[in-house]
């Protein structure tokens, strides 16, 4: 049964030529693969009441994507493109991938001296052979192409059609052959095994030349064929006798209500014009042929409805009015609709002439054109031809309905494909993915063996297109976008807050910039070039001095593996997971058991020189703000944090120090939550206070025995200052914050038994977020957003190599290149797991989706710029304040600028240079105020010079919304200079910040919606900025310094 509500589903894709042209659903009904006009390639999961889900959107063709046909069984497909071009789908590894078929492609023993046809050619049509073995291409050099399905190899060329096919249908049952068709009005039968045709059928119409077929379908039994042509014929092919009855049928068929005039009574309901009765509620028409005259009573007998007639009610009552007219007099009121009668009636071989009063003409094969006297014929028919206006229809079966025995058992071979195709996609989902690029090419050397470092350009920093190298002595790479500075090897220093050391830096807009460290300078090894080949040696990478060859390892050594720590994706108390943005407490003294573990055990080599207790004077625990956090693989992997000083009341020293360590085993936590240090120390033990700690998911319980510090260098500290005893009598150190009050009712049955822990126990001890931390306080809200629209981009092709961690047992060199691997799937855990503790740490984990696909693969690779494009996508979702975002449309967008970024020249976004904008602000110079208004002139001639550069073009008026549909879409609050000179120039600022939060909304729209740093927009937006900054920070220090004299006066 058909539901009566359809379920709608609104694909929102591109503007413009979006349209979806052809689709095809999968036997089993739960996968539906669509091709569009953009060239893009769909595939929907129907899953279940949900509604379609998409799974697949690739722009696999370069043109229309007009033919799509799903396999007989499986997840496969295969789609033909106007492009020339057909792909074979298939579902593996939670990856859809596809085998190209070149339609230019021609067999090995092709003759040579075949003409070969310079026009472009276009897939028409594609079908499968019933078993799936052959893969049938129509081409617009009207041929037909068989291919391999497994190898996608050229098998045989069908030739015979002058015209482009668009029919293509496999036979049911035989593997071997299928129908084709097309506007030459020729019908094929092949044999696709021998290339041979078996039947051949031309559709010549007499007077008329041929008729274009349409469509064509096979019977289920396969013996027959049903087509269409362009003259509005049904043809009938078979293969036998077929049934005597089908050649006794005239050629030409017409109901004598055919073409009769409609109208509509005072409530708006149609009615046939002459009998006054609505259409559907009429009786059964009689068969005419096209001049009106009807046919003997059997031929009526084939009108649904007339099967059981009694010959009286199969004649027509016709009288033939004065102007040669046919009129009828009998009116039949609207009929009782009633179930139709059983269809056993007799079959008669032979028409009825005993019961035929009218006269009779078989119609035979009409010569020459038809006269419009032979077109008007049915036309003359009105009336009512019935003879019993009281006679009781039957309802009208269009077509015999299936029986249920035949309906059940179609039923259930449908839902059995059904399940085989859901359990193969769950199947398949639960294997890794493959990695679509694992060359590796991350630095070279010079012919001389001379050591030159690589330089690691972050998304923020300058993307030069290529890698770039410089000698030690003058190797610079940019910072974030703020900053630019030297950079150094890493070690454990003190140093100012401004300076960039290499990591993702907090930066004062809450980390709206976050970025991933840049890389870290590497030690190469230079290969021997051999002298038979003078080409440009092998790039080589090694992460350290004494890692092995990864261009060799099958198998992940044990000390590179990453860490479990690094992966988790559940908020806990213990170990401390750090994140940027947290305010935490350093022990000195934890840090230095630490030190002690590692030599004790020699885990891996470190310099005494660099402890942050060496070069800083530090007590015993240290207030601090993780500003910064790289990894670096030693081995093991190393977790690098920078340090930002706090005083006790919460704001930055200016100062700052490095620690870098691992989840050590037996290693207590160094680094606490400030939020639970001071909570923990809120509680005042004393000796004889019984307590409870979680130690593995369960609570043990003990007893505080004494406060003592655990060293007399700081009798102070706080860090493992309690002497505990466990019930089980054993003894122990522990800090405060380790300790949390009992609780009567989860006491154990049985001393010295744990107690497990409960998920909302658990909740109580995280991390509670500050109003600050998340968009309008709101975490539950933001993280419902973001999770609708990670679902969207994980449901994009492209983001399929991203979807789950790398499996490192096909890529071990994986594990040996990129520091901190993470994926889609660890990001969308945390977001409902609630692990992260603020909204900007978790653009850390995003930015590391481009870092390590830059890192790891070839430069300009097809997998560094869909990881780039994702990692855009997945910022602007978390950045933005809306519910609403069009996912879909911010993709395309970033689709649409990456691609065009290859016609463009690589700017310097970060330098200058020498632009008109450095030319005209130069002279530009801001005086001292004598009041504190004197700010609207000096801003005056600051926008006034601005728009004088060359840089200032794009944002002198607002962006044109016919040129930019979608820029209104992504930019919540639209600004240009225009409208801000008109509200200088009406007084409209009442101090200059409201004036400097304008002209920055202008550039960080700019950045937002141009997202492709290499671009020349970009380019003119950072120097543009850059300068009204160096500009602005003057006027507004004077305007201040004004203020503050008037208001000493």
């Amino acid at each position: 049964n058909f539901v009566s509500k359809p379920i709608i589903y609104q694909e929102r894709m591109r503007p413009g030529q979006a349209k979806m042209i052809c689709a095809s659903f999968s036997p089993g009904g739960c996968f539906l693969a669509t091709g569009s006009a953009d060239h893009h390639v769909r595939v929907y999961h129907m899953a279940g009441d949900e509604g379609p889900r998409r799974i697949l959107e690739m722009e696999a063709h370069t043109d229309r994507v007009d033919s799509i046909q799903w396999a007989h069984s499986g997840l496969k497909f295969v789609s033909g493109s106007k492009d020339g071009m057909a792909h074979i789908w298939h579902f593996e590894s939670q990856q859809w991938k596809s085998k190209k078929l070149n339609m230019t492609t021609k067999l090995p023993n092709a003759d040579s001296a075949e003409v070969e046809d310079l026009r472009k050619l276009k897939v028409t049509m594609v079908a499968w052979d019933v078993s799936d073995t052959w893969i049938i291409t129509a081409v617009s050099d009207y041929k037909l192409k068989v291919w391999t399905a497994v190898d996608g190899d050229l098998y045989k060329v069908l030739s015979g059609h002058t015209d482009e096919i668009y029919v293509l249908e496999s036979h049911p049952k035989d593997p071997h052959i299928v129908l084709s068709a097309g506007h030459d009005g020729q019908l094929y039968v092949w044999n696709i095994l021998q290339g041979k045709s078996v039947v051949h059928f031309t559709n010549n119409i007499e007077g008329q030349g041929y008729g274009a077929v349409f469509d064509a379908k096979w019977s289920p039994c396969g013996n027959m064929i049903a087509a269409s042509d362009s003259h509005g014929h049904i043809l009938i092919f078979g293969f036998g006798s077929g049934n005597p009855q089908m050649k006794l049928l005239p050629k030409e068929l017409f109901f004598h209500t055919d073409y009769r005039p409609l109208v509509r009574d005072a409530n708006h309901m149609v009615l046939d014009e002459q009998t006054q009765v609505a259409p559907h509620l009429m009786p059964p028409p009689f068969l005419v042929d096209i001049d009106g005259n009807p046919y003997p009573p059997m031929l009526q007998r084939l009108v649904p409805g007339r099967e059981n007639c009694e010959s009286e009610q199969l004649i027509p009552n016709i009288v033939v009015g004065n102007e040669g007219t046919a009129s009828f007099f009998s009116k039949t009121g609207t009929q009782e609709v009633i179930e139709g009668l059983p269809d056993d009636h007799p079959r008669y071989e032979s028409f009825p002439e005993s019961n035929w009063q009218g006269n009779y003409i078989r119609p035979g094969v009409r010569t020459g054109m038809r006269t419009s006297s032979d077109v008007e014929g049915i036309r003359h028919s009105s009336g009512n031809w019935q003879r019993d206006p009281n006679k009781e229809w039957g309802k009208r079966l269009l077509m015999k309905p299936i029986e249920k025995c035949q309906l059940d058992r179609t039923k259930r071979m449908v839902e059995a494909l059904a399940t085989k195709e859901t359990a193969h996609y769950n199947r398949e989902m639960r294997h890794r993915p493959i990695m679509i690029n694992t060359n590796s090419a991350v630095v070279t050397e010079n012919g001389k063996g001379k050591r030159k470092r690589k330089h690691y350009h972050t998304r923020s920093a300058e993307m030069e297109g290529s890698e770039v190298e410089q000698d030690d002595g003058d190797a610079n790479s940019s910072g974030s976008e703020y900053s630019t500075s030297k950079d150094t090897e890493f070690s454990d220093s003190s140093s100012s807050a401004s300076e960039s050391s290499g990591y993702s830096d907090w930066v004062a807009d809450e980390g709206v910039t976050l970025e991933p460290p840049k890389r870290s300078k590497r030690k190469q090894i230079p290969r021997q070039t051999s002298p038979v080949n003078n080409a440009e040696p092998k790039p080589k990478w090694e992460p350290h001095d004494i890692a092995p060859n990864i261009d060799k390892i099958k198998e992940v050594p044990e000390n590179y593996k990453p860490s479990d720590w690094l992966g988790e994706t559940m908020p806990k108390k213990v170990p401390y997971f750090p994140q940027m943005g947290d305010e935490v407490v350093y022990f000195r003294q934890g840090h230095q058991l630490y030190v002690n573990a590692v030599q004790t055990k020699k885990v891996y080599e470190m310099n005494a020189k660099d402890f942050p207790w060496m070069k800083n004077q530090l007590k015993d625990c240290e207030f601090v703000k993780i500003v910064g956090i790289k990894y670096e693989i030693r081995p093991p992997r190393l977790c690098c944090l920078k340090l930002a000083l706090l005083d006790r009341d919460g704001r930055l020293t200016g100062n700052v120090f490095t620690v870098k360590y691992h989840d050590m085993p037996d290693v207590i936590d160094f680094f606490v939550l400030k939020q639970t240090y001071e909570v923990a120390i809120s509680r005042l033990w004393n000796s004889g206070d019984r307590f409870r700690c979680m130690i593995d998911d369960s609570w043990w319980i003990g007893e505080v025995v004494s406060k003592s510090p655990v060293s007399e260098e700081f009798p102070d500290s706080l860090f493992m200052c309690y002497e505990i005893r466990w019930d089980n009598g054993e003894y122990e150190r522990m800090s405060p914050w380790d300790m949390e009050p009992l609780k009567e009712d989860r006491m154990p049955a049985n001393p010295c038994e744990p107690v497990p822990v409960l998920p909302e126990e658990i909740q109580s001890m995280l991390y509670q977020p500050q109003m600050e931390e998340w968009p309008h306080g709101d975490r539950e809200g933001s993280t419902r957003r973001i999770l609708r629209g990670l679902d969207n981009v994980m449901g994009l092709a492209i983001a399929e190599p991203f979807l789950v961690p790398v499996d490192l047992n096909e890529y071990p060199s994986y594990a040996m290149v990129v520091e901190y691997p993470i994926d889609l799937s660890t990001i969308k855990a945390r977001f409902e797991n609630n692990f992260y503790r603020r909204i900007t740490s978790s653009q850390f984990d995003v930015r590391y989706l481009a870092t390590n696909a830059e890192k790891f693969n070839k430069p300009h690779s097809i997998i560094v710029k869909r990881a780039r494009i994702i990692t855009e996508l997945c910022l602007r979702i978390i950045k933005a304040s809306t519910e609403v975002l069009d996912v879909t449309a911010i993709y395309h967008q970033l689709m649409d600028n990456y691609e065009s970024s290859d016609t463009e020249a690589d700017v310097d976004i970060f330098q200058p240079g020498p632009s008109s904008t450095t030319r005209s602000l130069r002279p530009l110079t801001t005086r001292n105020f004598c009041n504190p208004d004197d700010w609207k002139v000096e801003a005056r001639k600051l926008l006034d010079a601005l728009w004088r550069c060359e840089d200032s073009a794009p944002f002198r008026a607002p962006v044109d919304h016919i040129k930019h549909p979608d820029y209104y879409q992504i930019i919540d609050t639209p600004m240009d200079l225009s409208s801000i000179k008109e509200d200088l120039c009406g007084g409209n600022y009442k101090t200059p910040t409201d004036f400097y939060k304008d002209m920055k909304l202008i550039f960080q729209n700019s950045k937002n919606y141009n997202t492709n740093k290499r671009s020349r927009i970009y380019a003119m937006t950072v120097r543009l900025s850059a300068m009204f900054e160096e500009h602005m920070g003057r006027l507004i220090y004077n305007w201040k310094t004004a203020r503050k004299r008037a208001r000493t006066r």
